[in-house]
This record gives structure tokens, sequence and C-alpha cells, in this order.
């Protein structure tokens, strides 16, 4: 049931013996870069949001709009990372002859920044 929860790309280890339950994907570098992105973006987004609660006890004009600022640039940051993590879980997972992986990888960078340019 724990699965559910929380999957990491490439699966779990089902062999018996010392790596039994462990990430698959452990020793490839962009599995461990997978996992600091997606703890950096973790880290953001609780951060953000922890900024806009604390917003919510505060009623003073400048107080808001300081903190108005961070929360927009914590929520930024957050979903850069979170594309970012994205990008090298998917890398991490197909073999490194996919041409599938470095496209997406080369794509989805340029439609974050036009989304983001012009909203």
């Amino acid at each position: 049931m724990d699965e559910v929860g929380f999957t990491l790309p490439g699966g779990y280890n089902d062999d018996d013996g010392n790596d039994h339950g462990m990430a698959v994907l452990t020793k490839r570098a962009a599995f461990k870069a997978f996992i600091v992105t997606d703890t950096i973006a973790l880290v953001l987004s609780v951060s953000a949001v922890s900024v806009y609660f604390f917003m919510a006890l505060h009623f003073r004009k400048e107080f808001l709009q300081k903190h108005l600022i961070w929360g927009f640039l914590l929520t930024n940051l957050a979903m850069a990372a979170m594309v970012v993590a994205f990008m090298t879980g998917l890398y991490a997972v197909p073999p490194h002859s996919s041409g599938i992986a470095a496209a997406t990888c080369a794509i989805l960078p340029l439609i974050f920044h036009f989304l983001w340019l012009h909203i």
C-alpha cells in the first residue's frame, strides 16, 4: 500500500538480496538529479504555501505586498524545479538511445518558457 503514495521512476528492485526494495535506477546520474530537483521543488512549493498561509494572518498592506512578491517568486521557482524534475525523471527511465526522452527534454523547457512569458 505504501507504493501508491510514492513511486520512483524505474520502480523498485524485486530481487532477493542486499538491494531488495531499493530503487532500480539508484546509480544513474539522471536519477540522482531527479531526486535533488524533486526535493527542491517540494521545499519551494511548501515554502510558497506557507508564505500564503502566513499572509492570511496579517492585514497591513506593506506586509502583504512584500510577502506576495515572495510567494510569487517561490511559486515560480517551484514550478521551474518541477519541470526540471520531470525532465530528469523522464530522462532517467528510458535507455540513453531513446530519442523520445531527448526530444521531450528539449521541448518541455521551451513550452514552459513560452507560457511563463506570455501569461
